[in-house]
């Protein structure tokens, strides 16, 4: 079995994956901001679109998201479907990890803009901070991470209406919001 990694390039193997069921492998606790960013009506555009023109738009959303998040020092963890996943502090620290969240969400719903040339994109994005136990296993940087602060980005995520990011306690705080 191959899968994508989460940083786009190459493949896990099932070597790889045997290391992390076997726990191997580096896992340590950071300060991470988690941003999640979903297509709004994914399930529509697949129905209009069809599978290549719907796979064309994934593309673009992912690409849109990548820039955005990497331009602001954050990495992409995993590409889940319409949907990503991308910690800001990790695995490189940097005071001002919830304010690249941010600008990184913000920058997301401009590109998206942007593209919308004969239809329009949009996205729900959320952002958590605080502490998340993380592992590194080498090739897949921060691919398993487990911290409320995940869950509480997905929630927000699903919460957030169109072009629109909310971020819970944690970011405001930190941002002086």
């Amino acid at each position: 079995m191959v899968t994508e990694t989460a940083s786009g390039g190459g493949a896990t193997t099932n070597d790889q994956q045997a290391v992390y069921a076997e726990g191997q492998g580096s896992t340590e606790y950071r300060g991470v901001s988690v941003l999640m960013a979903d297509l709004v009506g994914s399930t529509d555009l697949m129905e209009e679109l069809g599978a290549e023109g719907y796979a064309e738009i994934i593309r673009r959303f992912h690409s849109i998201c990548n820039n955005a998040v990497r331009k602001r020092g954050g990495v992409v963890a995993q590409y889940q479907g319409d949907g990503i996943i991308c910690y800001f502090g990790f695995p490189q620290a940097s005071e001002d990890d919830a304010v690249h969240a941010i600008e990184a969400a913000l920058g997301i719903v401009e590109g998206l803009r942007e593209a919308g040339d004969s239809m329009t994109f949009a996205a729900r994005i959320g952002i958590s901070s605080g502490s998340v136990m993380i592992r590194s296993d080498g090739e897949e940087i921060g691919a398993q991470a487990v911290s409320h602060e995940i869950n509480r980005a997905a929630r927000m995520e699903a919460l957030a209406g169109e072009h629109t990011d909310l971020s819970c306690h944690g970011p405001r705080r930190l941002v002086g919001a």
